[in-house]
């Protein structure tokens, strides 16, 4: 459904995280178990946990109506997020679907998968590494790249992709998810 030129990665521009990262460090145990949806639907995210800030609907179909929610709208958090968020709907003229913080843990994987359903083929996903290693790396179509901790990424989700962390560091970024404004329309 896409209608992009063929790529795997696509680097934007840098981001100071160091407050981001800060904050997601004093996140709860608790705090990273609140939603499992993630990892109760996709087996492939069985070893993450997801820190959500905003949902929206993967069932959402062409056509719908908006249907985005900000989880912790006066958490300190997402002020630090949002002005990330507001770049991105600003550069992509769409609105924020999900924007998440998933991690993956020391030594897991994110076996290879492919995104589909109208909300994950229209959506332009980006990722920004919040907490990382050297060791890290995200294949998407047999290509793989180490991406550094505040390099704003937007990948293609429609090809296989997967990521593998053998480091001791769990590793956490910034998943941003926008819909054009096309498919709002």
């Amino acid at each position: 459904m896409k209608s992009l030129e063929p790529f795997t990665f696509r680097h934007i521009r840098n981001i100071d995280v160091s407050r981001i990262k800060e904050l997601t460090a004093a996140l709860t145990e608790e705090q990273w178990l609140e939603n499992t949806s993630r990892q109760v639907t996709f087996e492939n995210h069985a070893l993450t946990q997801t820190y959500f800030l905003t949902n929206y609907p993967l069932e959402w179909r062409l056509g719908n109506s908006y249907q985005g929610s900000v989880s912790y709208p006066n958490s300190e958090l997402w002020a630090e997020i949002k002005p990330i968020v507001q770049f991105l709907e600003a550069f992509h003229n769409g609105k924020a679907g999900r924007v998440m913080l998933p991690k993956l843990k020391a030594g897991g994987n994110i076996q290879p998968h492919q995104d589909g359903g109208d909300y994950l083929d229209v959506v332009r996903r980006h990722h920004i590494p919040i907490i990382t290693d050297p060791e890290v790396l995200f294949f998407i179509d047999g290509r793989g790249i180490n991406m550094r901790e505040g390099e704003l990424w937007e990948i293609n989700n429609m090809l296989t992709h997967e990521v593998q962390n053998p480091s001791n560091t769990d590793r956490v970024h910034l998943m941003v998810d926008i819909i054009p404004s096309k498919y709002l329309e």
